[in-house]
């Protein structure tokens, strides 16, 4: 059994922290070639984007896998927006001597990829959106109802309470568990997404 410590301490064997115009980020860099930018999801880190994107990097890309503001190494107040996160990639670009970067928004690294080629199209080559969040998540989103009882089963530090309450409700009403995550996740209308 691989302790906390052993685990943490490889994933800080493969990353550097860059100090860049916009605060420090952890890194990964692999490969030679075009750069791609991974952008991980939530929960996560640059050892996230780096596995998503390793097939990549024997076809001519160079993964660049950041820690998000707030995971890992870097520190939330390199980038506590999504906005400022979208800058703050742009300011890693700087500091590796990059012009631009094809940008990947893995799950919750939806929102800052978006940014990026929002705030700064002339330094994204483009956009790739893999399971990406790509709109606001609603207050209600598989919420009680009680905004206080929502807050206390969705949000991090209760991620298993979360994890069980979905447990259940798949158990006991699938079908509007699906439709509340479909709802949230998509622009579809409620007839078109039970619509075969």
């Amino acid at each position: 059994m691989v302790s906390i410590h052993t685990y943490r301490d490889g994933l800080n064997a493969r990353s550097d922290i860059r100090q860049t115009s916009h605060g420090p980020i952890e890194v990964s860099t692999t490969g030679t070639g075009f750069p791609v930018i991974a952008l991980h999801g939530t929960p996560g880190g640059h050892d996230q984007g780096a596995l998503v994107g390793r097939p990549s990097t024997e076809n001519g890309v160079q993964l660049i896998a950041p820690s998000r503001p707030g995971y890992l190494r870097t520190p939330l107040d390199s980038g506590r927006t999504f906005e400022s996160q979208a800058d703050l990639v742009v300011a890693l670009l700087d500091e590796l001597d990059l012009e631009k970067a094809i940008i990947v928004g893995i799950s919750g690294g939806g929102p800052p990829a978006l940014q990026v080629a929002l705030r700064h199209p002339e330094r994204a080559a483009g956009l790739i959106m893999v399971s990406a969040v790509s709109k606001a998540i609603e207050d209600h989103f598989m919420g009680t109802g009680h905004r206080l009882l929502d807050r206390l089963l969705f949000t991090s530090p209760m991620l298993s309470m979360r994890d069980v309450v979905n447990q259940l409700g798949l158990r006991y009403q699938p079908e509007q568990v699906v439709d509340s995550l479909l709802s949230s996740e998509s622009t579809l209308d409620a007839q078109q997404r039970i619509s075969p």
